[in-house]
């Protein structure tokens, strides 16, 4: 039986964007259920945390385990007391757990891809303290001139 690990689209999320292992952009937050844990799928590996501005979580590189990342997202707060996560009955994933994972990262491929194509023409200018260059004073030679 191949397991969703072995699917285009995990294989996707897994390399992460453009192959950095960092987290793609675009991608939702975690959902949370009627108690406020964080469900996670199988073989996540990307903090997806919301912070209370609605920002996901500044960590976009790839842990190197489902475990890892439970253990850092537990850090996070909400309400004031560490993020909690849905457990999960122990063993290996059942059929079904596969039918659903692979459900879950064609559709967050989906969403990030749709969302890379909504995206505008215009490049975001990045944030800096040095002054885009056509504003720049032009430059000056240092050196004095001396006769010759």
């Amino acid at each position: 039986m191949s397991s969703y690990k072995d699917t285009e689209d995990y294989i996707w999320y897994l390399n992460g964007a453009g192959g950095t292992r960092k987290r793609h952009l675009g991608m939702p937050p975690f959902e949370r259920n009627e108690d406020g844990e964080i469900e996670l799928a199988p073989g996540e590996v990307y903090c997806r945390f919301s912070n209370e501005d609605g920002d996901l979580c500044y960590k976009t590189d790839a842990f190197s385990s489902e475990s890892n990342l439970k253990t850092y997202i537990k850090k996070h707060k909400i309400n004031g007391n560490p993020a909690r996560i849905k457990g999960k009955r122990q063993g290996a994933n059942n059929i079904d757990d596969m039918n659903v994972a692979c459900k879950f990262y064609a559709k967050l491929r989906e969403i990030v891809e749709k969302g890379d194509e909504e995206e505008s023409a215009e490049p975001m200018p990045t944030p800096s303290k040095r002054p885009a260059p056509a504003e720049a004073a032009p430059r000056q030679d240092r050196r004095p001139s001396l006769p010759l």
